[in-house]
């Protein structure tokens, strides 16, 4: 699997790369019975200058482009760059004998998303275990940092969500299910709609070692506890103070949904005083950020992939979301549903 996403990184030009990742069903088994190879191969990868990538990448696979490509690497980089989440993307092609889509996104704007939730399109990928093919490890402080700090805004936003006592796997899914909040493929049928739990429940111990260094930080133990089950200080003070770690545009965008009537101060007063109306607060707060950039992001991506591309891609998506709602009734209907059990936390 690895030498296979290094040959199709490989395709592509390297001048200018500072991080190279794989994410998705293509990569981390989401189905018991699904090869991973049989399912799309995604990459994001982070350049330095994307205008001087692009050109680079249309003289080396220019079939990789729609018809924008005849509009050339300036007014690619403008597209990728000034509409949306700063992402551009070519898919639904053959890399190293894949399928495969791979993502183009600009250091500065990545780090601006990881910290900002600007978009929480690109961080919300990275809520979820990657594989990372060229890791900036070092070599990057502000994009390490920023790595970090998304991680442990991911958990400060679950648990305002979550009640007093929930389980690892609870912790898990509502992280994993940030980036979905408003999605717009979530809403007209263009994802699994089991895609959350089939994300965490088969991959769980990926997600125990993305976020261990994370929930040692916040719930103050040491390396060696089984973090299973978790009990949170519901306090007003507490509400406050994990409202303030939140990134700035979650609260920018829960104070845009009171119009012009109310301040920060007033929304954190009035959202620490209670418990349901924060968790409310929060949830709608990121769904509109997520509901403007994949909106955004979709109409983009129409432009970038070509029609015929995209009506396959969508085509692709819908039969997918609709061969899940046919196993979630038959579930259903069967009783043949999967439970988790919890230890307690030692």
């Amino acid at each position: 699997m690895a030498s296979t996403i290094s040959e199709a990184v490989r395709v592509l030009p390297f001048n200018g790369v500072r991080a190279v990742f794989a994410y998705g069903s293509g990569v981390f088994r989401q189905s018991a019975t699904v090869d991973v190879r049989k399912n799309m191969l995604d990459l994001v990868l982070v350049v330095n200058d994307s205008q001087t990538w692009h050109q680079a990448n249309l003289e080396k696979n220019p079939h990789h482009y729609s018809f924008i490509k005849y509009a050339g690497a300036g007014n690619i980089y403008t597209l990728q760059r000034k509409f949306s989440a700063g992402c551009y993307c070519n898919t639904m092609l053959e890399l190293a004998g894949r399928s495969a889509k791979y993502t183009v996104v600009e250091m500065d704007d990545l780090c601006e998303d990881l910290e900002t939730w600007k978009y929480l399109y690109i961080s919300g990928r990275l809520h979820k275990p990657v594989k990372f093919v060229l890791h900036p490890h070092h070599s990057h402080t502000r994009l390490c940092a920023a790595l970090s700090k998304n991680l442990h805004s991911a958990v400060a936003a679950a648990i305002v969500q979550l009640p007093e006592t929930f389980s690892a796997r609870d912790l898990y899914l509502k992280i994993a299910g940030l980036s979905y909040q408003g999605d717009v493929r979530m809403s007209v049928g263009g994802e699994d709609r089991n895609k959350i739990a089939n994300v965490v429940d088969n991959n769980i111990e990926r997600f125990e070692h993305l976020y261990r260094p994370v929930l040692v930080d916040w719930f103050g133990t040491n390396d060696n506890v089984q973090f299973d089950t978790f009990t949170q200080d519901i306090s007003r003070h507490m509400r406050h103070k994990l409202l303030k770690s939140l990134p700035p545009s979650v609260m920018a965008a829960m104070l845009r949904s009171k119009g012009r009537t109310m301040d920060e101060t007033l929304l954190l007063a009035e959202l620490s005083d209670d418990r349901l109306r924060c968790a409310n607060g929060v949830r709608d707060g990121l769904a509109s950020i997520v509901d403007r950039s994949s909106r955004k992001q979709m109409t983009k991506n129409i432009v970038s992939a070509g029609i015929t591309k995209s009506v396959l891609y969508a085509s692709q998506k819908v039969k997918k979301y609709w061969a899940s709602s046919s196993n979630s009734s038959s579930s259903s209907n069967g009783g043949g549903g999967s439970g988790s059990s919890d230890k307690k936390a030692s």
